[in-house]
C-alpha cells in the first residue's frame, strides 16, 4: 500500500523557502524516503505603481515588484503501519516557518 502525498510551498522570501528545503531533505533522510521530487514552480511577479505625491507632483510614481515563489514537492510512503498524519504534524507542519505558506494533499 503507497500513499502518495503532495505539498505545495509558497513564500514571498526565497531564501526561507531554501532554508526550510534542506530541512525537509534532512526530515527525509530519518524517514528513510528515498523516492521525493522537488519542482520548482515559475515565479510570479506582481507590479505596483504609486503616486509619490498626490497632491501637486503627478508625474512622481513609484514602482514596486512583488515576488511569490512556490515549490512543488511529491513523495511516497510505502510503510503499512505509520501512521501519516502524525509524521506529517511533527516534521513538516509544526517545524514550518511562519513565512511559508505550506498547502497539503494525500492521495
Amino acid at each position: 500500500m503507497k500513499k502518495n502525498v503532495n505539498f505545495k510551498l509558497k513564500s514571498f522570501n526565497k531564501q526561507l523557502l531554501n532554508f526550510y528545503i534542506l530541512y525537509l531533505k534532512k526530515a527525509f533522510k530519518i524517514l528513510n524516503i528515498q523516492n521525493y521530487s522537488i519542482n520548482y514552480l515559475p515565479l510570479k511577479i506582481k507590479k505596483l505603481t504609486l503616486l509619490k505625491s498626490p497632491h501637486v507632483h503627478k508625474k512622481f510614481y513609484e514602482h514596486f515588484n512583488l515576488k511569490k515563489y512556490s515549490l512543488f514537492i511529491q513523495f511516497k510512503f510505502k510503510k503499512k503501519n505509520l501512521n501519516l498524519n502524525k509524521i506529517i504534524s511533527k516534521f513538516f507542519i509544526i517545524n514550518k516557518p511562519s513565512g511559508i505558506k505550506l498547502i497539503y494533499k494525500k492521495f
